[in-house]
């Protein structure tokens, strides 16, 4: 695997949704293009 990807925070905000209940989250398609995603593979989120 290779080494984890940084993006600015700045973008990782502007790519934050919101649902109806205020709960914050990232679309997968929307950050695959920043972490150098080409296709929909798995990718281990570490938390």
């Amino acid at each position: 695997m290779s080494s984890p990807v940084s993006i600015g925070s700045q973008l990782f905000e502007t790519l934050k949704c919101t649902n109806e209940h205020a709960t914050e989250y990232w679309s997968a398609r929307d950050l695959q293009p920043h972490y150098e995603q080409t296709t929909n593979q798995q990718v281990k989120i570490e938390t």
